[in-house]
């Protein structure tokens, strides 16, 4: 194994750029507290006096190690390697291999084994658990688990809960990918924060944080309330600059600041979760044709006099789309970020649409949840042909491009259930043409319609083929002079 100058630092994240700043990614899984590094974590003096070793690099962020030596000019320049991330979360989204976590419910399949039987709270802190769970499995005692550790995890993708904090899957990463147990349990220095804190002197030290202005409430908390706890924890100083959306941290040494921007990184990705969408990637189906079609089926439906149904919340046919996934875009900031990536991915989605526009095909209604005589969403189905299967190429580019650029995060991901565990779209294209959520006048609470009747009369509906030439970054609010919602970015397949 290629040797490398990174670690596990409680916590650790991966280096991104948002706003023309570099800060590190924090997707964390309420409860999150229990991995936060509190002032005087035993972890911090141990990582300082850990001996360096190689290892597979895993999640750490890449840092450049200052020589112990002046160069002498005959070392051998190292290559730059991309290096595969063997623990992802198990909500993330992303494939995995083996699941090395405890018991859950969520999980099928798994004899448990491979569980930490350490537990943060009871046995100790983040650090002291996880380097408790390596020694264990160390011991001779377990030198049986440790071999076939070697032989089935090798080379695997391992999922726990944990990432992208340290979690005791790194440790069984570790010693399953090295031939010798004892330098693998060897620890890499840091040097660097990755935060570009400033030092304005020997016990001052300064970072700012740029947020959205949606996200300041959040971060503040119920007057002040996780500002404070912050500060508190941390022993730092937090000015809010409103007028710029701005968090300033002062604090008397790199670490306690460095912390505090931990803290306010995990309430930024708790307070992402909260925020609505705001823009989404449709695939506007806008065809003469089919919105004739659309029409007639609304004046037929209407005529059959349902329970439940009216005119307000059919879907008008100048609407009709099919959606892809939501984005939570509210700076202007990230807003062009995504308009640029993008635009960028142009070339990428033609290849794969082979310059030539969309065909896809839709017939049958169906009903959200399956209950006819109680539908909230009505849709017509989009039939399975190549067009479709070049959708999803489409949107898994997509997807990808996005979560890279830190515009779609991978709890985002999970939460609209776009990609399966083996990685592949799993998104379920429907368009709709009745949703009791548009009815008028407002009601406090969904009033579905009895759609029995329109399924036996009109249950058929064929729409036909429509061909589609562009993808749009549509706005969720609005409408513009032909009935459709606003472009920001069109992605042409032409």
């Amino acid at each position: 194994m290629p040797a490398n100058n990174t670690e596990y630092v409680p916590p650790v994240f991966e280096v991104y750029s948002v706003y023309g700043r570099q800060y590190r990614k924090a997707v964390i899984d309420p409860p999150w507290s229990h991995g936060l590094r509190r002032k005087g974590d035993k972890s911090e003096q141990k990582n300082k006096a850990a001996k360096p070793s190689s290892e597979p690099e895993l999640q750490a962020p890449k840092v450049e190690s200052k020589p112990d030596k002046p160069s002498t000019g005959n070392e051998t320049k190292s290559q730059p390697t991309t290096q595969k991330e063997l623990v992802v979360n198990a909500r993330s989204g992303k494939p995995y291999d083996v699941y090395v976590g405890r018991r859950h419910k969520d999980i099928v399949g798994s004899d448990w084994k491979w569980g930490n039987p350490f537990a943060i709270g009871r046995d100790g802190d983040r650090a002291e658990v996880i380097e408790k769970f390596e020694q264990w499995i160390l011991e001779p005692e377990q030198a049986e688990l440790l071999q076939e550790a070697k032989q089935t995890l090798a080379g695997k993708v391992l999922a726990c809960w944990c990432s992208p904090l340290p979690c005791h899957g790194d440790v069984l990463a570790r010693l399953a990918n090295s031939g010798d147990e004892s330098k693998a349990s060897q620890k890499q220095p840091v040097d660097g924060d990755g935060y570009h804190i400033l030092q304005e002197g020997p016990t001052n030290f300064f970072h700012r944080l740029e947020v959205a202005a949606e996200s300041l409430p959040f971060l503040v908390g119920k007057n002040g309330s996780n500002l404070k706890a912050i500060m508190n924890d941390t022993s730092t100083n937090i000015t809010v600059k409103d007028a710029e959306n701005v968090l300033e941290i002062r604090g008397t040494s790199r670490g306690n600041v460095a912390e505090a921007r931990t803290r306010l990184d995990i309430s930024v990705t708790l307070a992402a979760d909260k925020l609505p969408g705001t823009h989404f990637i449709s695939v506007p189906l806008q065809d003469d044709r089919v919105q004739a079609k659309l029409g007639e089926f609304a004046e037929q439906a209407l005529a059959l006099k349902s329970s439940g149904l009216d005119r307000s919340i059919l879907n008008p046919p100048k609407k009709l789309h099919l959606t892809c996934f939501v984005l939570r875009l509210h700076s202007p900031a990230q807003l062009a970020a995504a308009k640029n990536i993008l635009q960028q991915a142009t070339s990428e989605l033609q290849a794969i649409s082979s310059h030539n526009p969309l065909q896809l095909t839709l017939k049958h209604l169906a009903v959200m949840g399956d209950d006819v005589k109680n539908a909230n969403v009505v849709y017509v189905k989009v039939a399975e042909n190549e067009g479709l299967d070049k959708l999803k190429k489409l949107c898994k580019t997509l997807i990808e491009r996005l979560q890279q650029a830190d515009l779609l995060s991978p709890a985002e991901i999970s939460h609209q259930a776009l990609l399966d565990r083996k990685g592949d779209v799993a998104i379920k294209f429907h368009a709709t043409v009745i949703n009791t959520k548009n009815r008028l006048p407002a009601q406090p609470q969904r009033v579905p319609i009895d759609a029995s009747l329109l399924f036996a009369r009109l249950g058929g509906l064929d729409l036909g083929d429509i061909t589609v030439p562009a993808l749009h970054l549509s706005l969720m609010q609005g409408r513009t002079s032909d009935g459709y919602y606003p472009c920001a970015q069109e992605l042409p397949l032409v």
